[in-house]
């Protein structure tokens, strides 16, 4: 059951859709319902911008999307440290959670929101204008507010679907990576949401976990991961426990070593498709292996004076500049190395000035 991002709320699905969620199990049709109820609470309270914070992607799923349809802006917090819920704070109405967080804005315990009548489908589509916040570390050490809209969530995942159509219509999405950054939002929440593909609502961050929901699992699978997952599960001896159920396998967050690459292929049969993207830009190619990379369809490359890469998208605020060193090579693209001071460390982004000043501060 395919659907626009902004229309997720307004039609009443059939009793036999695919289930958002497994594990546990939720109907497309109850998860709808969810979605309006909470959607008229926070209208209700006249809410105008969210903080989120949930580990069960279905719940993160309903209350993004509720969120959108009330007319409020979502801030996805990266972590729950004091800075990022100051930050919070400071700029939004209301928390929706999963866990206790302390804060001082009004908490609405998602787990705890239960449906007890039917709603009234909504009357309208989500406004394309509206807004998701991510908070991500700055080359200056800096953190840096990165504001998405619902428009280009959904041309983003449409250029994600055509780029791989053929996934059977009830393979399972599965990650190790977190839906409160990008790249979870875009593959394990928005990708199969819109794409009628149910999603494992449980983050797998530990290699056995993967291995093993696709054993229990009668559907074929989709794992969204990183190198450093990749990483360990190129050591383990038990991918038995996923023959014939993994259908792909896509990897971002850092740069996945071609050995990793090619000993996954090996043991699974299946390559990884590697997914190269940032915050700022959504995503922007994708390659097998040690392959160029190929822009996602409807992403366009250049380059700046500095050797940096430069992609223009739907899904983008006009140009973006990455800071990556990179050589266009027929119609794609190599990269060779940052041109910033941004590390990568088990796929997550280092400030270098950051750690320079908290050194320089510590007694």
């Amino acid at each position: 059951m395919k659907c626009e991002l902004s229309q997720i709320l307004c039609q009443a699905p059939s009793a036999d859709a695919p289930p958002v969620a497994l594990a546990p199990l939720w109907p497309r049709r109850d998860w709808v319902q969810a979605g309006l109820q909470l959607a008229a609470t926070l209208r209700q309270r006249s809410v105008r911008r969210v903080a989120l914070w949930c580990d069960d992607a279905a719940w993160f799923a309903c209350g993004l999307v509720a969120a959108w349809q009330a007319d409020a802006d979502v801030l996805l917090l990266p972590d729950v440290t004091a800075a990022s819920v100051a930050w919070a704070e400071a700029e939004a109405d209301l928390c929706l959670c999963s866990d206790a967080i302390a804060t001082r804005l009004p908490v609405i315990s998602l787990p705890e929101t239960v449906v007890t009548t039917p709603v009234q489908a909504a009357s309208g589509p989500i406004n394309p204008a509206r807004q998701v916040w991510l908070k991500t570390s700055g080359s200056s050490g800096q953190p840096k507010v990165i504001v998405k809209t619902v428009a280009q969530l959904a041309a983003e995942t449409a250029a994600i679907q055509a780029q791989w159509p053929l996934l059977p219509d009830q393979a399972v999405v599965m990650g190790s990576v977190s839906p409160q950054h990008l790249y979870g939002l875009s593959f394990r929440i928005i990708w199969p949401l819109c794409h009628g593909l149910p999603m494992l609502r449980e983050q797998c961050v530990y290699p056995e976990q993967l291995l093993a929901h696709s054993q229990s699992l009668p559907q074929p699978v989709v794992w969204v991961t990183s190198p450093t997952v990749l990483a360990a599960l190129a050591q383990r001896t038990d991918w038995p426990l996923a023959a014939g159920k993994l259908k792909q396998i896509l990897s971002s967050g850092g740069a996945l070593p071609e050995a990793v690459s090619h000993t996954i292929t090996q043991l699974s049969g299946i390559c990884p498709d590697e997914v190269y993207g940032s915050s700022e830009t959504g995503v922007i190619a994708t390659r097998q292996g040690a392959a160029w990379w190929q822009p996602f369809a409807g992403a366009r490359m250049g380059m700046a004076t500095d050797g940096a890469l430069q992609i223009t998208a739907p899904w983008t605020e006009g140009l973006q500049q990455t800071a990556d060193a990179a050589e266009l090579v027929g119609e794609g693209f190599r990269l060779h190395g940052r041109l910033d001071r941004i590390v990568k460390l088990a796929d997550k982004r280092v400030s270098l000035p950051l750690v320079e000043h908290t050194l320089t501060q510590h007694e």
